[in-house]
């Protein structure tokens, strides 16, 4: 799941961290987190969409700065 709006950019999710959360679908339970790269932007920074591929790798779809990243498990 991907969240770039909380915290700094709306104002009513304050304390909220923005990032990927990376979980299980059979329980809903949060395994992992990947903070978004700026702490307190202003605008949008951080995912806006985000899937996996069969090796565990994460992919994420960041629309302000026009980038795709890759997340590798360690």
């Amino acid at each position: 799941m991907a969240d770039s709006e909380s915290e700094s950019v709306a104002k009513d999710h304050d304390g909220w961290k923005r990032g990927i959360r990376v979980g299980r679908v059979s329980d809903g339970v949060v395994t992992a987190f990947i903070p978004d790269p700026v702490e307190k932007a202003t605008t949008t920074s951080a995912a806006e969409g985000v899937v996996a591929d069969a090796q565990g790798n994460i992919y994420s779809a960041e629309v302000g700065p026009k980038r795709l990243m890759r997340y590798v498990k360690q």
